[in-house]
């Protein structure tokens, strides 16, 4: 028996392939591999620019269902990059998740084991797959994550020293991540840009060339953010 799952295909908007004529291709390699793809849990999902003049929608194949959302390996990912309702997701999960540390400490479990619980259940979900996401966010997103956090430490679920602001666990994430992909062996690092010898007095935080970013979309995904950040 043979199951694969999470199947997922990505085409550019330029690209010699088309997408129906790669999802074709992985049609005939399940039917040569003696496996059946679930049209009914298939789906379509276009990545395009938030305002309505600058997109163009592609047409439906084979009579797959386009949606807005669409959950990627525990991500919820919309269309034109709003992460709205990947945070209502999140903090729904964290909301019962914080119930159960709240039953903890009325069983008397001291501060510094809910410290940790908390840690474990609630930082961990909020900081999963973080940089992917968390540079897209608008402001009122930002606080709704964030108060969450303050609500948490007012309740004393977690120590008082806890950071409250999911813009600084952003950038902890990203700085490890970052570090990560520079060596040759990370799976990420044929995303970096080419490197730049540099003249200038001051120590550079990395050597690579700054990318040129035409749209916040741009500028905001992990690799350019880092590259302008840590510089």
């Amino acid at each position: 028996m043979k199951y694969a799952d999470d199947t997922n295909l990505l085409v550019p908007e330029s690209s010699n392939c088309t997408l129906t004529g790669e999802f074709e291709h992985i049609k005939a390699w399940a039917t040569a591999n003696k496996m059946v793809i679930n049209m009914s849990k298939t789906k379509v999902l276009v990545f395009h620019r938030p305002h309505p003049s600058r997109s163009h929608m592609p047409s439906a194949v084979d009579n797959i269902e386009q949606v807005k959302i669409a959950k990627l390996l525990g991500v919820m990912f919309s269309g034109n990059l709003n992460f709205d309702e990947h945070v209502t997701y999140v903090l729904s999960i964290c909301s019962q998740r914080l119930y159960l540390i709240k039953l903890l400490r009325s069983q008397g479990m001291p501060e510094n084991k809910l410290h940790i619980i908390f840690i474990a259940l609630i930082i961990s979900r909020i900081s999963y797959a973080l940089s992917a996401w968390c540079g897209f966010l608008n402001s009122q997103q930002i606080h709704r994550i964030n108060a969450f956090l303050r609500k948490a430490r007012r309740f004393g679920i977690c120590s008082s020293t806890c950071i409250c602001d999911v813009s600084e666990y952003l950038r902890l994430v990203d700085s490890r991540l970052f570090n990560s992909i520079q060596s040759p062996s990370h799976c990420l690092s044929h995303l970096l840009p080419p490197e730049k010898q540099h003249f200038g007095l001051r120590t550079r935080g990395h050597c690579y060339a700054l990318p040129v970013c035409q749209n916040n979309l741009c500028k905001h995904s992990f690799i350019p953010r880092c590259l302008f950040c840590f510089l």
